[in-house]
Parts: structure tokens; C-alpha cells; sequence
């Protein structure tokens, strides 16, 4: 993507969806204390920025060994300013996106999605969702992808998005088949982990 093109898309999504204003620094982050507003919901689940409010559920997720052992991530101790850094990454690189998953009622969230690697030339990004522990098994991951795939097709013309899964993450790969992705390739013996070597699914969903 050419660096007009990138500033083109980057001004575009913010005329139409405002991001919110932070710094890595923490001096600003978000909207201040009012209740966020949705950006998109299915009168269940919402998908928003992520808020100041956000940082405590963020940083647990960040920060618990078996859930990024689980995402296929490297564990690594993450501080608040590690954290921000990360948010802040999402804010000013054109080709990332990252949703808080909250719920409607309360505003509650539940976990995050996110987004790399979005490519509107081919139509493409690389998906990822972490929902916290207690929340999981209940169908808001599912709702959660269909409230992003509908965005990402209507407001980036994406057709496909790719996910990885280690293959032994059984509830993940079941959650994925059910949101429709289908099984498109296997790296065998791919990822480091516990002693040893896992494989690592590849699976895709066509949008459009």
C-alpha cells in the first residue's frame, strides 16, 4: 500500500468513524468517563473502542500465560505502558483495527477483536479474538465476528480475512467452524510450545 493510499484510507475511516483521541504516555486516553457509544451492536454484544475503562480486562488478557499460549502468542510480561503502546499502535497504523467486545446493556467488555495486516488492494486482513474466561461458550464470539465481518466488507470492500489456530485449541477451531470458516491448510509442527512442537491450522471465511 502506498503511503498516499494508506493516508487516504487512514483519513477516510475517520471521517466516517472517528477514532478515539489517546497517548501512549497515558495522559489522554479515549473519551474521557461517560458511557462509550457502540460503533457497532446486535442488541446483545457491541463492538467499540477501547476506553480507559478497558485497561484492566486488557491488561489481564495481555498478561495471562495460558490464554496467549492459547492465541499461539509468545507470553510476555505486559505494563500499562506496554499496553498503551500496543492500543496506540491500533490508532495511527492504517492497516490495524482493534474492536472492544462489550456488552449492550451495561457496556461491560468482554474481550477483543482484532485486525492486522488489512489489505485493501487484495481484500484481505488476519483475524484474532480473545474473549475473557468467563464469558467464553456462550456465542458472543460468533456474534462478535459477524458484527466485524459486516463492517469490514461494508466500510473496507474486504472479501476474505485468514485466521491461525493451533490445532489442538479445539474449542477456538470448533468457535470458527461454527462462524463458517472453513479449513484451508495445516504448517505442521509450526509452533513452540510446552516442550514441543505444534501444528497450526489455516482457516478462511470469503466475505463477499
Amino acid at each position: 500500500m502506498t503511503g498516499s493510499r494508506a493516508k487516504r484510507l487512514s483519513q477516510n475511516h475517520a471521517d466516517i468513524f472517528p477514532r478515539p483521541e489517546h497517548t501512549a504516555g497515558g495522559a489522554r486516553f479515549g473519551a474521557g468517563p461517560e458511557k462509550t457509544t457502540l460503533m457497532l451492536g446486535d442488541g446483545i454484544l457491541g463492538l467499540r473502542n477501547a476506553e480507559e475503562t478497558d485497561l484492566p480486562l486488557l491488561a489481564s488478557l495481555r498478561n495471562d500465560v495460558a490464554v496467549q499460549q492459547l492465541l499461539g502468542a509468545v507470553p510476555r510480561p505486559n505494563s500499562r505502558r506496554k499496553i498503551l503502546a500496543w492500543l496506540d499502535r491500533y490508532e495511527t497504523e492504517p492497516d490495524r483495527l482493534l474492536f472492544v467486545i462489550a456488552l449492550e446493556e451495561t457496556d461491560q467488555p468482554v474481550g477483543f477483536l482484532q485486525v492486522v495486516g488489512l489489505d485493501t488492494v487484495h481484500g484481505t486482513g488476519e483475524l484474532g479474538i480473545c474473549l475473557e474466561r468467563t464469558f467464553r461458550g456462550r456465542g458472543y464470539a460468533v456474534c462478535a465476528l459477524a458484527l466485524l465481518e459486516r463492517y469490514l466488507r461494508d466500510v473496507f470492500g474486504l472479501r476474505k480475512l485468514v485466521l491461525h489456530v493451533l490445532a489442538s485449541n479445539a474449542r477456538a477451531v470448533a468457535c470458527y467452524d461454527r462462524a463458517g470458516y472453513r479449513h484451508v491448510g495445516v504448517h505442521r509442527l509450526h509452533w513452540y510450545q510446552n516442550g514441543a512442537y505444534h501444528d497450526v491450522l489455516v482457516m478462511e471465511k470469503l466475505l463477499l
